[in-house]
């Protein structure tokens, strides 16, 4: 395992969905979504970075009529 930005990794622990999409991927993935977060320049951008990370582990989900 590698280090993650102090940042990323209070935001992961915070946004259970965001962190299980994280573990999911790959040690490349991993070191990409870390490569992003420490370009990322203030908490709101952190926060809207591992908020769309936890919209990507939404299932989809299908209206019932």
């Amino acid at each position: 395992m590698f280090d993650l930005p102090l940042g990323f990794g209070y935001a992961l622990a915070q946004n259970t969905r965001a962190k299980d999409y994280f573990m999911s991927k790959g040690e490349q993935e991993q070191k990409e979504m870390i490569r992003r977060a420490q370009q990322l320049r203030s908490d709101a951008e952190m926060l809207r970075y591992v908020e769309g990370l936890a919209r990507r582990n939404d299932p989809a989900r299908t209206e019932m009529p």
